[in-house]
């Protein structure tokens, strides 16, 4: 009898560990997720990314209206790679010149997983092999599962968002983050002592 309670007692300690309305909320079904959700956790390494990403969106900013001009690299005018490369070196970050090389140079990241300073990508083909144009995340919002991207496009530096620019939605392709919190570091150290000097 006593073997029975003890099988029984065991029986219901595991079916609570497994019922579906205790399970944590990255269990839960993905398709009633905002494909832009993410888990945000608080480290104190990555105040040291959003530092970083603040500045460069913030550099971005100041170039608000400039012309563009297909193989400009800046101040007065950019094309699309030519902003991206000239906003991050500003802030201590050298990447590659062209937008097809700059999507090699970061870690790829999933859409719901995208950060202010993350680098976006899109193709007139929806092909990653071909891509056509980048520009830097500015903000992300869950609540409606959207961002927004400054970019040096044809009609100059301006701001766009995903998915209420119905081209943008269509032809973008990946996203890529160029920092982690490491590079950060350094890479504000580096912005910091230039400023110095």
């Amino acid at each position: 009898m006593l073997r029975k309670i003890l099988i029984l007692f065991f029986c219901c300690t595991v079916a609570r560990a497994v019922n579906p309305l205790h399970l944590p909320h990255e269990a839960m079904d993905e398709d009633m997720k905002c494909p832009f959700e993410q888990k945000h956790t608080e480290t104190p390494d990555s105040t040291q990314s959003m530092i970083l990403a603040d500045r460069i969106i913030k550099e971005a900013m100041t170039h608000m209206g400039k012309r563009y001009r297909w193989g400009d690299v800046g101040p007065k005018t950019f094309d699309c790679s030519g902003f991206t490369s000239y906003v991050y070196r500003h802030e201590g970050l050298k990447i590659s010149r062209t937008s097809r090389a700059q999507y090699h140079d970061g870690e790829e990241v999933q859409i719901k997983e995208l950060q202010k300073g993350d680098l976006v990508f899109f193709s007139r083909t929806r092909n990653k092999n071909r891509i056509t144009h980048v520009g830097i995340v500015t903000e992300t919002d869950t609540s409606n599962c959207s961002f927004k991207f400054i970019h040096a496009s044809i009609h100059g530096v301006k701001i766009d968002s995903v998915p209420d620019k119905r081209y943008y939605k269509q032809h973008y392709v990946s996203a890529c983050r160029i920092f982690n919190d490491s590079i950060a570091t350094l890479a504000l150290q580096d912005s910091l002592l230039n400023e110095k000097i």
